[in-house]
C-alpha cells in the first residue's frame, strides 16, 4: 500500500477565477468536477461578469463554492480564492480552459514521500477557440524541467498556468500573486516557488490552454516591461546562488527584453525611448545573437533621431 492509498487523498482546492466568461465556463468546472481525484473543491470567484456567468455558477449549487466580487483584478480575484481555499493543494484553472480527467491524480501523487516540492506542472495543449489542437506545449523537448530550475525559469516560463498544483503551505512561505502585475504574475510566482523548493514535472499534456487571437500583440509592451522588472529586480538577490554562466544568461534574458521593446518602441515611432531600451539591451549583454541587430537598431534610430526635428518628451 503507498502513503498516498494509506493516509486517503488530501483535498485540493481548484480556483477558477472568470469574467464575462460565459462561453467556456461550464466546460472549465465540468473538467473540474470529473476529475478522477476523489477529494475535490472547485472555489470559482466571479469577478463582476455581466453575461450570464453568474447564472451559470448558481446552477451547479453547493457543487462549487462561488464568490461574486467587483473588479478585483486577476490577481485579486486568484488570491480571494487561494485565502478562501481549504484544501491542502491548490490547482488553477482558467476559466476558458480545460483537464484531462486523470489531471489531479497523476500530479497529486507525485507530492507523496516529496514534502519539500514546491509544484508540479505538465505538458499542455494549445488549443483555438473551437477546442482544435494546434500544438502541444512540452517541457521534455527542451531538456526535462524538474529539480531546481531557478536558473532555467529566469531565461524563459516554460510553466503553463494551468497545469500547475501548489501545497497551500507553500503559498503561506512565498506569498501569492503580486497585485501589481497584469500580465507576468504567473512567472513572478513560479520565480519565487523556486527559489525555496524544487519541483516535479508530468511528461504527458494534462490540460488545454486556450488560445486568444491577438492576445499577445495587444498586451506585449506590459508584459516585455513586467518582464524587465521581475528579472531585474530579482537578479541581484540571486547571483551569488548561480555560476557564472548562469548570471550571463540572466544578463541575456535582460538583454532580448530590451531589444524587444526597443523595437516595438521605434515601429510606434517614439525614437528616444527606443534608442534608451536598444543602449539598455547593449550594457546588459554578453553575447547573443541580438548583439549585432541591437547595434545596427542604434545606429539607425540615433540617425533618424539626428535627422528629425528635435523630439518631444517620451518618457518611459
Amino acid at each position: 500500500m503507498t502513503d498516498f492509498e494509506r493516509s486517503g487523498p488530501p483535498l485540493v482546492s481548484v480556483i477558477l477565477c472568470v469574467y464575462n466568461g460565459e462561453r467556456y465556463l461550464r466546460e472549465a468546472i465540468d473538467c473540474a468536477l470529473h476529475q478522477t481525484y476523489p477529494a475535490v473543491e472547485v472555489v470559482v470567484v466571479d469577478d463582476g461578469s455581466t453575461d450570464g456567468t453568474d447564472a451559470i455558477c448558481r446552477s451547479y449549487g453547493d457543487r462549487i463554492r462561488h464568490l461574486p466580487e467587483r473588479h478585483l483584478g486577476l490577481a485579486g480575484a486568484r488570491n480571494l480564492a487561494i485565502r478562501s481555499a481549504r484544501g491542502r493543494y491548490v490547482a488553477i484553472l482558467d476559466h476558458d480552459d480545460h483537464w484531462h480527467p486523470e489531471k489531479l491524480t497523476r500530479q497529486v501523487r507525485l507530492f507523496f514521500n516529496r514534502p519539500k516540492l514546491g509544484l508540479v506542472y505538465s505538458n499542455y495543449l494549445q488549443i483555438n477557440p473551437a477546442a482544435q489542437v494546434m500544438e502541444e506545449k512540452s517541457a521534455a523537448e527542451r531538456g526535462m524541467r524538474r529539480g531546481r530550475v531557478l536558473p532555467e525559469l529566469y531565461e524563459r516560463n516554460f510553466i503553463g498556468n494551468t497545469t500547475v498544483v501548489i501545497p497551500k503551505p507553500v503559498l503561506a512561505e512565498v506569498g501569492l500573486f503580486d497585485e501589481r502585475l497584469c500580465y507576468s504574475l504567473d512567472w513572478d510566482l513560479w520565480l519565487r516557488i523556486c527559489h525555496q523548493h524544487p519541483i516535479d514535472y508530468v511528461d504527458e499534456a494534462l490540460a488545454s490552454w486556450r488560445w486568444r487571437p491577438n492576445y499577445a500583440e495587444d498586451h506585449h509592451e506590459i508584459m516585455l516591461r513586467e518582464a524587465y522588472q521581475i528579472v531585474s529586480t530579482r537578479q541581484p538577490r540571486l547571483a551569488d546562488r548561480l555560476t557564472d554562466a548562469q548570471n550571463q544568461s540572466v544578463e541575456n534574458r535582460l538583454a532580448r527584453i530590451s531589444f524587444s521593446l526597443g523595437r516595438l518602441y521605434g515601429r510606434a515611432g517614439r525614437v528616444p525611448t527606443a534608442i534608451e531600451w536598444i543602449q539598455r539591451s547593449i550594457r546588459h549583454e554578453i553575447f547573443t545573437p541580438e548583439q549585432p541587430r541591437a547595434l545596427k537598431s542604434l545606429e539607425d534610430l540615433t540617425a533618424l533621431a539626428a535627422a528629425s526635428s528635435p523630439p518631444g518628451r517620451d518618457g518611459i
